[in-house]
């Protein structure tokens, strides 16, 4: 556990050296705006938890993906192979530095639709965000850690945010929900949405839990795997 503390220390200043957290903030900022300029009539609890899915969703995937494209541009992988750090660590130290990342950056978003009358189960919010986030996040990673350039990393980021918003033709009402409940949103989506104040069965909550974490577990397996082939067994 020291090591795994000294990885997200050492982590969370390539993170602000890279300027991931400077672009983080930037980026919430601009959500928020947008956030402002919607009229308060319109933010019904479909809408509002909308704005919290796409939040993580966009923040997550791309900047985990923008962090692995400049520690291999800056060679640090290479270095990896002949530390003590595994796989493992490695990939939960990023998890655990950008899943507290966008989970601030919901919970700024949470608050500036709170203050345009929306309301907020903060409780339900605050898991719900760190579920979305830390999937977001080591998916953007899996997906990142093959992707040789920037054209290449951004057309797979494109794949992937056209699947997950998939579900919102459900959320919607475009679709009925159990068309999309295989999708890995789609409890993400139920969470934020009964977050937001919709009136959800204790059992449907269950399940979006249930699903999450089993998403969640099987998204950081792959990560590891990703980890171990891609980035520690890179060569010169």
């Amino acid at each position: 556990m020291k090591r795994l503390f000294a990885l997200v220390k050492w982590d969370a200043a390539l993170q602000a050296r890279h300027h991931i957290f400077t672009a983080n903030v930037v980026s919430t900022l601009a959500f928020c705006g947008l956030v402002v300029l919607i009229p308060s009539a319109s933010l019904s609890p479909r809408v509002a938890s909308f704005l919290l899915f796409a939040d993580p969703a966009l923040i997550g995937l791309s900047f985990v993906g923008a962090a692995v494209l400049m520690e291999r541009g800056a060679r640090v992988n290479l270095a990896l192979g002949v530390t003590p750090m595994s796989p493992w660590e490695y990939v939960a130290s990023k998890a655990l530095v950008l899943t507290c990342s966008g989970t601030a950056s919901g919970l700024l978003v949470a608050a500036t639709l709170a203050t345009r009358g929306a309301t907020m189960r903060w409780g339900l919010l605050l898991v719900t965000l760190v579920g979305a986030n830390l999937f977001a996040v080591l998916l953007g990673f899996v997906i990142a850690a093959f992707a040789r350039s920037m054209n290449q990393l951004m057309m797979r980021l494109l794949l992937a945010t056209m699947v997950l918003f998939a579900p919102l033709l459900s959320h919607f009402g475009a679709a009925p929900w159990w068309l999309f409940a295989p999708f890995p949103s789609a409890p993400i989506l139920w969470g934020l949405d009964a977050a937001s104040g919709a009136d959800l069965a204790l059992g449907v909550l269950a399940l979006a839990a249930s699903l999450l974490v089993a998403w969640c577990a099987l998204v950081f397996r792959r990560a590891v795997g990703s980890a171990a082939a891609a980035v520690f067994a890179a060569t010169p």
